[in-house]
């Protein structure tokens, strides 16, 4: 095995104990118990741990892959309870004042110790979920296909997730609206 690997394994094996603990928090994401303050907090604990026991070369790496798992956690959990159709807050709506709230909270987590693109492109994600959430329904299918170009061919499939999420939510909304 090459110190590639085993560089990997580790912030693997890391990032599954942090969540771990987490796990209970982050099943109430998105309810009326949502507290992405408590998992935030926990995040940089654990950070603050994992930067005085690792090498520079291996927190940094460490750092860029916890950073993504948890904005995948965190919109593999949005998807979830807008799936389930489930509460999305304490209104009973989800809100993209709420999720950029949470933007805001995970990038502060994470910028002390991640740079640059390495923080900017992940966050971008969640900043594109709320642009989505905002903007007129007609208009979504122009700024999916904006935000696809931008990202490229190889994230086709997530803005398309995004889209459908988003679409989702918002015919929920209007549905207990109307």
């Amino acid at each position: 095995m090459s110190i590639y690997e085993s560089a990997q394994r580790c912030c693997s094996l890391l990032i599954s104990v942090v969540f771990g603990d987490l796990n209970n928090y982050v099943s109430k994401l998105f309810t009326a118990d949502h507290d992405l303050g408590t998992i935030a907090c926990t995040i940089e604990d654990y950070n603050e741990d994992f930067k005085t026991g690792l090498q520079e070369f291996y927190f940094m790496k460490l750092q860029g892959t916890f950073l993504q798992h948890t904005i995948t956690m965190y919109l593999t959990q949005l998807a979830r309870v807008v799936s389930s159709g489930g509460k999305k807050d304490r209104s009973g709506h989800l809100n993209a004042g709420s999720i950029e709230e949470d933007a805001v909270q995970i990038r502060e987590c994470f910028m002390t110790n991640v740079k640059g693109p390495l923080l900017d492109v992940p966050i971008k994600v969640i900043e594109d979920i709320v642009r989505l959430m905002c903007c007129d329904g007609d208009d979504i299918g122009l700024i999916a296909g904006e935000i696809s170009h931008r990202r490229g061919a190889e994230f086709g499939s997530s803005v398309f997730q995004c889209v459908r999420v988003v679409t989702k939510m918002r015919t929920d909304e209007v549905r207990s609206e109307g």
